[in-house]
């Protein structure tokens, strides 16, 4: 059974009604680039747990897509199959929301720490099923290292994974790979792209809404978080 928008008959907070408001109305315009971020258009079935779910959703793939647009990320290792099992750089929104789906994990988020150079997503296969999804970067000093390994849903991977992927890092030259020394300055976000998302939510309102402005602000998409960010 679904629920009201609010199960104890109160009003959504606006951080809630903006996100939500924002999420239904490009659901229903399939000619958008923000639509092509949806993973489940909103229907009024969904309730609203659901509905909250798939806008945060959406919402994770819309910053991921802001943060790598026009940006090409170097992989640091190469592609590579050791023991049997693959490893795939996912270096595009769109093959880390495919991961994220896929393997029910958060790796959406990740796209500040990939453009401030601090982690890279791998994923891993076995005979094309996706096994595991593997973040490697700087942990506390200058070898790159395992950042995160696992399974499906945030599962433990097994061991027989842990040891390829070592086995896979270790025939890197790892004296070659510095990390990128971090920056106060931060990467700033693609104005272009972020124009081009919201501009027919902008026109069709005829205002650009505080909550929603022209200058690209990470604290901004932040903020329409229904957990915050």
């Amino acid at each position: 059974m679904t629920r009201p928008i609010a199960a104890d008959g109160a009003l959504p907070n606006s951080v809630v009604l903006q996100l939500l408001s924002l999420y239904a109305w490009y659901s229903r315009r399939p000619q958008t680039a923000a639509h092509q971020f949806m993973h489940r258009p909103w229907d009024a079935g969904m309730g609203c747990d659901g509905a909250l779910g798939e806008a945060e959703i959406w919402r994770q793939a819309v910053v991921l897509g802001l943060e790598l647009a026009n940006r090409q990320l170097d992989p640091w290792l190469k592609p590579a199959i050791v023991t049997g099992f693959e490893f795939v750089p996912l270096l595009t929104a769109d093959e880390i929301a495919r991961e994220a789906q896929t393997m029910r994990n958060c790796v959406r988020r990740f796209g500040y720490r990939l453009v401030h150079h601090r982690e890279r997503l791998w994923s891993i296969r076995r005979d094309g099923e996706h096994v595991a999804t593997l973040s490697v970067g700087f942990r506390s000093g200058p070898i790159l290292d395992i950042l995160q390994l696992k399974g499906p849903g945030n599962t433990e991977a097994s061991k027989a994974i842990w040891v390829a992927a070592r086995c896979w890092i270790d025939q890197h030259d790892l004296m070659a790979l510095e990390p990128v020394l971090s920056n106060a300055e931060e990467v700033p976000l693609d104005r272009t792209a972020l124009v081009a998302l919201w501009r027919p939510y902008w026109l069709d309102k005829r205002r650009i809404p505080s909550w929603l402005p022209l200058a690209p602000s990470r604290a901004v998409l932040g903020r329409l978080s229904y957990w915050g960010e």
